[in-house]
């Protein structure tokens, strides 16, 4: 049984289409479980209203992505011992029907896999995931000033520029967490995600969790969903907000799970700062 995990912040409509649309193509026993992580006016009675066939939960405050999604876990952990988590983004529309389905049968092919995505195309046909694992420095410091002392292909191949384009199926760096499918019991073990990340990062440091559980992440193009990113967070947040929050998480997870120097960090958070500040 999966348990199907959808986080809603001030989206009650977008959150509905997704149960009543794409959830109604999973052919696998499922249960969603949405949890309304302290949204403004209506949203929580209104989807309380609306989704008679879903759990509504209702979350004191705005905890984040990492917090809600353990949240609604939890709940299907005690009342449903799901098999599976399917954890999606409620702006994911799939462009393959069966597409949770298919990913469940990959996945019991492959014991060795405790997390496995799909081909996540944005609205202008651009993949989103897989992403390679690389350094701080090669996510942070190269790509501003490699362009000094390296040349352009050499550079391009070090920070893996075209990993996410020609990514074949199989074990990959890390799948976008917009839609994927997770062990429920290795999700339990490892604790879930990482609460101390808000937005962004969440699902690099759960691969990182099931990496140390001895499990593996595994990229599945042969079926499609698509996503509107930002759909929600555009409205709520400016650019250069969503540019710190990511670099926050993600200077979170370099620190404490890949043991990247302080200064690092530092020039990086420097870099990003003077990026801005120049309007690129």
């Amino acid at each position: 049984m999966i348990a199907v995990i959808v986080i809603n912040f001030g989206s009650p409509d977008l959150t509905v289409r997704f149960v009543r649309e794409e959830c109604a193509k999973i052919r696998e026993s499922h249960q969603v479980v949405v949890v309304d992580n302290a949204s403004t006016g209506v949203s929580y009675d209104a989807l309380r209203q609306a989704l008679p066939e879903a759990v509504v939960l209702r979350s004191p405050d705005n905890q984040g992505f990492a917090r809600a999604n353990n949240q609604g876990a939890e709940y299907a952990l005690r009342h449903f011992r799901p098999s599976h988590f399917l954890f999606s983004n409620n702006d994911i529309y799939f462009q393959d029907a069966h597409v949770v389905d298919f990913l469940l049968d990959v996945m019991k092919s492959h014991p060795e896999a405790g997390l496995i995505g799909p081909q996540v195309v944005g609205t202008d046909g651009k993949r989103q995931s897989p992403n390679p694992r690389r350094t701080f420095a090669d996510t942070y410091l190269l790509p501003t000033w490699g362009k000094w002392f390296l040349k352009k292909e050499t550079l391009r191949k070090r920070v893996q520029a075209d990993y996410r384009q020609n990514a074949q199926e199989g074990p990959c760096g890390w799948i976008q967490g917009s839609c994927f499918l997770a062990d429920a019991d290795v999700f339990e073990r490892v604790g879930g995600f990482d609460p101390a990340t808000f937005l962004y990062g969440e699902e690099l440091i759960l691969t990182e969790r099931f990496a140390r559980a001895g499990k593996t992440v595994y990229f599945c193009p042969r079926v499609t969903v698509v996503h509107d990113q930002g759909a929600v967070t555009r409205t709520l947040y400016g650019s250069n907000q969503i540019r710190r929050m990511e670099f926050q998480s993600l200077a979170y997870y370099y620190r404490k799970y890949a043991g990247t120097p302080q200064w690092q960090v530092l020039l990086g958070r420097i870099i990003l700062e003077f990026n801005i500040l120049r309007g690129k």
